[in-house]
């Protein structure tokens, strides 16, 4: 029986997309790869439970802003929103 290669072939063409290796030559190039890399990244992280994820901070932050002592922890809910929802390439800073 022949088997179905669609799903093969579909995953070579992704790997050659995505899993390249970095190219030798160039810093602007290695910098394509990486913004290339983090747009796929953030596109798998959204659909495979980044968007529920951060639904949930953004509703965990309207809860805490209910009251004046929870208004500081709302905030930072909304901040965790916003970085559950697009991680790759965002970055932390302390204070």
């Amino acid at each position: 029986a022949r088997q179905n290669t669609s799903f093969l072939h579909g995953f070579a063409a992704f790997c050659i997309f995505c899993c390249y290796p970095l190219p030798l030559v160039g810093i602007g190039t290695a910098y394509q790869y990486h913004v290339r890399m983090r747009l796929i990244g953030n596109i798998l992280w959204l659909i495979l439970g980044g968007l529920f994820l951060a639904a949930s901070w953004a509703v965990i932050g309207v809860v805490l802003c209910v009251t004046i002592i929870g208004i500081p922890f709302g905030i930072q809910s909304f901040k965790m929103a916003k970085l559950a929802l697009w991680p790759f390439g965002s970055q932390i800073r302390s204070l």
